[in-house]
This record gives C-alpha cells, sequence and structure tokens, in this order.
C-alpha cells in the first residue's frame, strides 16, 4: 500500500464534492458490483437503520459487475434515496474514503481487500465481515470491527451499535493508518523481503 498517496484528507471538502452534507455519519462501499460483494445486503440493513439514525448516509462508490445496474435501481427505489449516493467509477477513489466515517465490507468472497487497506491508510476505519482472513488486516475492536454479517438485521444491528458512537471512529481510523503503515506499506513490504532475503543467504548449502 502506497501510504504517501492514500492518506488522510480534507473531509467537509471530500463530503461538498459528493454533494454529502458535512455533518452526516456516513457509511461507505468500494468496489466492483459483483454478487460475492453483497451490495443489495448492505442497502438493506442502511434501510432498517435509516428512521433510527437520521444522519446515517451511505456512500456506494465503484463500478462495473453484472450487479450494478440492479444495485443503482434498488437506491433510487429506496425511501430514502436522498441519503444514499452513488458516486460511480472514479480513477481516483480517495476523495470517497475521505468523505466516510465507516468503510463496511459485508464481503463473501474477497482475498486482501485492497479497499480496506485503502481507506485504512487514509484514516478510516473499516467493518469487515468475519472470514475471508480479514483478521490479517484488523484487530477487531482496536484498529476496525469484524463481525457476522449473514442477513440485513445481523449487519443493521452492528452498524446501529457503532454509528451510537461516532467519536470512536477517529481514534480507531488513527489505529488504522498505523497498522497500514506498519504492516502494509510499501517500506514495511521492502523490509520483510530483506529480512527473508538475508535469512535464506544466511542459511547452509
Amino acid at each position: 500500500m502506497d501510504t504517501a498517496h492514500f492518506t488522510p484528507g480534507d473531509r467537509p471538502a471530500a463530503r461538498r464534492a459528493l454533494s454529502i452534507p458535512e455533518d452526516a455519519l456516513v457509511i461507505g462501499i468500494v468496489g466492483r458490483f459483483g454478487p460475492f460483494k453483497r451490495h443489495k445486503l448492505l442497502l438493506e440493513a442502511f434501510e432498517q437503520i435509516a428512521p433510527r439514525v437520521p444522519a446515517a448516509h451511505l456512500l456506494i462508490a465503484g463500478g462495473g459487475g453484472p450487479e450494478e445496474a440492479a444495485i443503482a435501481a434498488q437506491a433510487h427505489a429506496s425511501i430514502f434515496r436522498e441519503r444514499i449516493h452513488l458516486a460511480g467509477f472514479l480513477d481516483d477513489p480517495r476523495p470517497c474514503y475521505r468523505a466516510l466515517d465507516l468503510l463496511a465490507i459485508p464481503s463473501i468472497n474477497e482475498g486482501l481487500s485492497n479497499a480496506a487497506l485503502e481507506a485504512m491508510s487514509c484514516g478510516i476505519p473499516a467493518l469487515l465481515r468475519t472470514g475471508c482472513g480479514h483478521d490479517q488486516i484488523v484487530t477487531s475492536g482496536v484498529d476496525g470491527w469484524i463481525a457476522p454479517m449473514d442477513s440485513p438485521a445481523t449487519l443493521a444491528a452492528q452498524l446501529a451499535e457503532l454509528l451510537a458512537l461516532p467519536s470512536q471512529f477517529i481514534d480507531f481510523g488513527a489505529n488504522a493508518r498505523k497498522k497500514v503503515a506498519s504492516h502494509f506499506s510499501l517500506d514495511s513490504m521492502t523490509r520483510a523481503y530483506e529480512r527473508l532475503y538475508r535469512t535464506c543467504a544466511a542459511l547452509p548449502p
């Protein structure tokens, strides 16, 4: 991860550019519209919490994939459509990350999530589904959260719990940025390869 590129930035400016109120609580998802990403699940969970959390907004960024049109139609049909923002595909996703309070990743089939690492590098914590190796990225309760997301109701409960204490996003985001810098940055990868090569070079023939 290029931590000099993915950095914390001007949140109010990012929100203005995306037509999101500056005082909103913004949940986001960034990625291609494949069924395993479960955008539909997140949309349904958002519709459950929206009546209880008037400040909550949902930002959906990305393009391509077989479910793109269906997700857009679902968002436009929602009674909370004024609080659902479709950013589309962006060559530079940093403004989307910087506009968020929380990145949500309910995927059921995910490798090492680039979106999670990019958001964390921008100082944004992530809520990730249990499994998919997410515990390699996030220490739950320290620099993000890992939780079951088996239904819209379970995801809605997790989101509502986190949004009830929005001040924690700042501390968790700072911890997330430190985690990426120490474990997933270009410098840390280079140092890890150097240690590996030196270890191999020291082995007897």
